[in-house]
């Protein structure tokens, strides 16, 4: 690895948790203040089923504003209290507690494939996968969506084209993004908080 691309890496690790504020403008590192919390964690443990996919937003992190869509990160549900996302860490295992620490979240419950799906992003964890920084594709790491894409893969999921600030800027290589799941005739959106 090159000491740019690590010093890359790095960087946006911290950077993802950066929350801005625009009124006063103020940053501020990971505080632990969600708007999805108490009745409506109750309510999302009660309704997801191994398989779902949890697509989660936040309202003031930095990197949202860089993430295009409603919806930043998605997670699959293996049953348990157990979620597998892609993170700048890696492809883990954290409960489903800690995912849902947000600001909001969306449960998509695909048609098919749960068990395969499962299986094979535990495959991934596994294997120690990466993160995919670059957001490339055929290679050996996985950004969040790609992970859920790709343990779905029998799945009709079509690529987007990004829209950054607001759709002020167009990136025009297409890629999976929460959207790619919620507009799937293959996903049913079961509820979104």
């Amino acid at each position: 690895m090159s000491i740019f691309k690590y010093l890359k890496d790095k960087f946006l690790k911290i950077f993802g948790d950066i929350k801005v504020f625009k009124y006063p403008f103020f940053l501020v590192y990971d505080p632990d203040d969600y708007l999805i919390n108490g009745p409506k964690i109750r309510d999302i443990i009660n309704t997801v089923q191994p398989g779902d996919l949890l697509i989660r937003r936040y309202q003031h992190y930095l990197d949202g504003w860089f993430i295009p869509g409603k919806y930043s990160h998605t997670g699959i549900y293996i049953g348990d209290g157990k979620v597998i996302h892609s993170v700048a860490e890696g492809v883990t295992i954290i409960d489903v507690f800690d995912f849902i620490k947000c600001d909001g979240i969306a449960i998509a419950r695909p048609s098919s494939g749960q068990d395969d799906a499962i299986k094979k992003a535990k495959e991934l964890v596994s294997k120690n996968t990466q993160y995919d920084f670059d957001f490339e594709d055929d290679n050996d790491t996985v950004y969040c969506h790609e992970l859920a894409a790709l343990c779905y893969n029998n799945l009709r999921i079509e690529k987007k084209v990004p829209k950054l600030f607001y759709g002020i800027i167009r990136l025009h290589q297409k890629k999976y993004l929460a959207e790619s799941f919620l507009t799937s005739p293959d996903f049913t959106l079961i509820k979104e908080y």
